[in-house]
Parts: structure tokens; C-alpha cells; sequence
């Protein structure tokens, strides 16, 4: 069932089916091609990004809890059958990673508080399993 899970995951994640055939972790490696502040204001750059997603409690359409993890540090995540992963990031920020049209993600980031602050990057991304 896990494997049937992730199947559809990886489908929604525009992966082969046949990629599926060992493990369940998947592993996307991304550069942020630009960024944006909440006035609109964008800087075009060349930052890498890097995460894993583990699942942890999967549905056969591929969606539900899984485990991000992003230069080491883990954190609980929730994919949608959307293509949406979001999870609650370091300094109470709320993220979103939107999988559009391989390979273009868009990760939405926001922290409210005293100095509440938003950011839109713009990723080109490869996943690997």
C-alpha cells in the first residue's frame, strides 16, 4: 500500500511511474531561479535547494503526512492531491511548495510576529528517487 502511496505522490510530482521501483524516499533538487518580497520586488539568482520526502502516513493517491527535510533539519509536511506540499518551517514560518508544469515549483514562505515578512521564489527542479 505504502509503494501504491507513493506511486501516486510521484505522479503528482510529474515522476515515471517506473522510478518507483526501489525505496520510497524521493529527492528533489532545485535552484531558486528568482526571488520576491511582498512589495513585488524580485532579484533573479542561482541558489540551490535541496530536499527529501519521506512518507509517513500516505493515502493510495499519494497524498498526506509525510517528512521534509532541508539541509538536515526535519520537519512535518502535508502533501495535498493538489501538488502542494506545506509545512511549518523554523521561526514559525508557514511554507508551500506548488508544483506546476515540470520542472517549475513555486515556494510561497511567510512569518508573522513582530516583524512579520513573505517571499516568493521560483524554482527549476529535479527528483530523483
Amino acid at each position: 500500500m505504502i509503494l501504491r502511496a507513493v506511486l501516486g505522490l510521484a505522479l503528482i510530482l510529474g515522476l515515471p511511474a517506473q522510478a518507483l521501483a526501489e525505496g520510497a524516499r524521493i529527492s528533489v533538487t532545485c535552484q531558486v531561479t528568482s526571488s520576491c518580497d511582498a512589495g513585488g520586488q524580485c532579484t533573479a539568482t542561482r541558489q540551490p535547494f535541496d530536499f527529501t520526502l519521506d512518507p509517513v502516513d500516505v493515502g493510495p493517491d499519494g497524498a498526506g503526512d509525510f517528512r521534509i527535510t532541508i539541509a538536515g533539519a526535519g520537519f512535518d509536511a502535508e502533501v495535498t492531491a493538489d501538488r502542494t506540499v506545506t509545512w511549518a518551517g523554523a521561526a514559525e514560518t508557514w511554507n508551500q511548495l506548488v508544483f506546476a508544469a515540470e520542472p517549475h515549483v513555486i515556494w510561497t514562505a511567510r512569518r508573522a510576529g513582530p516583524a512579520p515578512e513573505a517571499q516568493i521564489r521560483f524554482l527549476s527542479c529535479e527528483t530523483q528517487l
